[in-house]
């Protein structure tokens, strides 16, 4: 293996790496996203069920 390959082939780590904590960071901020929604949702339902109480 030479030298360019050998950095080809870093450089292809470090952009496979880059991706992956891209997606996991997406992930996260869709998670987040969703229990906010589910949370708001459940407060919604809760208050409506006191009101009819």
């Amino acid at each position: 293996m030479n030298i360019s390959n050998i950095n080809k082939f870093i450089n292809s780590k470090s952009d496979i790496l880059k991706c992956f904590a891209r997606t996991v960071d997406q992930a996260t901020d869709v998670s987040v996203a969703i229990a906010r929604i589910y949370h708001w949702r459940n407060e919604v339902i809760r208050r409506h069920i006191a009101q009819v109480k």
